[in-house]
């Protein structure tokens, strides 16, 4: 008796919660399925992009030096840069603008926030356009979400047995969507439950932090190897680009350099950095060189961070796409689609049988 209530709580969940979570998940399910795919419209529309970027000292050196030139270095965050399958280096901004660099240096585009449409979307998908109300609207619709698929496992597990795969829609009956819906969520709801999980994790990032981290913020030994392998050199002439690039590369010589930023008020050059080994396509280890006195004050690397600050990264590498490769980035678009398909079955099913019922009363 317990076991069938529970069931029975479980369809309604299922039921009336992902009915109003439906055109939210759509819409951000689409624009993330779009964004997998943002380099590959870029490239239509920058033809630079298809040259490839060699992420060597000199050429870095190079996109740096020229954002210098024509930004300030003052009002410069960070630089992303390109690679050898998408040659363009993207700069962002301290007053929230960003620009692409072409792999020699001349600046292709400079916009304002949303000025572009792969930004424009990042916004919608990420905070609905609404800052960071849009953003609490999307992690606790992502938390609602999981509780769909939960709900919805319970509420099928009972007819598990009879479960045969065909996910082909053979008519528009009632009966045929709900097939298909439950079919696609049987086989999707491991990949789906965490892509979602880690935009959740995205949504709250202080939360997440301590939730998978916290126990490291007062520990002694946290960051006691950040000294290890760094250098000896210091002076002022010593934070030039060439020289702040080289000095990283020194220190890890068997990684890659992928990008550079400067944490807002630190004083501080840090240079992003993906060794091998890393899961990630931009890395999660750096070093940070001092800007009044070229002091190498960190050199963090990402293997050695502790387990629960490793999974934090992983998961959001995992749902940024920053995991790398087209199998990958297909895989990220099932996901998607399959969130789609799920969406909009599930709310036609559910409109059609309120219509169904209104019309035999």
């Amino acid at each position: 008796m317990f076991l069938k209530k529970v069931r029975k709580t479980a369809r309604v969940i299922h039921r009336w919660m992902g009915a109003s979570l439906a055109v939210l998940l759509i819409l951000v399910s689409a624009t993330g399925t779009l964004l997998i795919w943002k380099n590959t419209y870029l490239g239509f529309v920058f033809p630079q992009s298809a040259l490839a970027f060699e992420r060597s000292i000199e050429p870095m050196a190079t996109i740096a030096l020229s954002a210098d030139a024509a930004f300030g270095a003052a009002a410069i965050s960070q630089i992303e840069f390109g690679d050898q399958s998408f040659g363009l280096s993207k700069v962002y901004l301290v007053d929230k603008r960003s620009a692409y660099i072409a792999p020699d240096g001349q600046i292709l585009a400079v916009w304002e926030p949303n000025g572009r449409l792969e930004d424009w979307l990042l916004d919608l998908h990420h905070r609905l356009l609404t800052g960071t109300v849009g953003l609490y609207i999307v992690g606790f619709a992502g938390i609602a979400a999981l509780v769909v698929i939960g709900a919805g496992l319970i509420a099928y597990w009972p007819a598990r047995r009879s479960w045969k795969l065909g996910l082909a829609l053979h008519s528009l009956k009632r009966s045929e969507l709900l097939r298909l819906h439950r079919n696609t969520g049987i086989l999707m709801a491991l990949p789906i439950t965490v892509v979602i999980f880690a935009g959740v994790v995205l949504a709250f990032p202080e939360t997440s932090r301590k939730a998978f981290f916290w126990s490291y913020e007062d520990d002694d030994s946290y960051g006691q190897n950040f000294g290890d392998g760094v250098d000896a050199v210091s002076g002022s002439s010593e934070t030039s680009w060439p020289k702040v690039l080289a000095r990283a590369a020194a220190v890890f010589p068997d990684a890659e350099i992928t990008g550079l930023a400067w944490p807002e008020g630190t004083g501080v050059k840090r240079v992003l950095i993906r060794e091998s080994g890393e899961w990630s396509e931009r890395g999660n280890s750096s070093v940070h060189i001092t800007d009044y006195d070229g002091y190498m004050d960190l050199r963090i690397d990402a293997r050695t961070l502790p387990i629960g600050e490793k999974t934090y990264n992983f998961l959001g590498d995992l749902h940024r796409s920053h995991l790398g490769g087209w199998i990958y980035n297909i895989i990220q678009t099932l996901i998607g689609l399959s969130l789609i398909c799920l969406g909009v079955i599930g709310l036609i099913s559910f409109v059609g049988a309120r219509f169904s019922s209104a019309s035999q009363q």
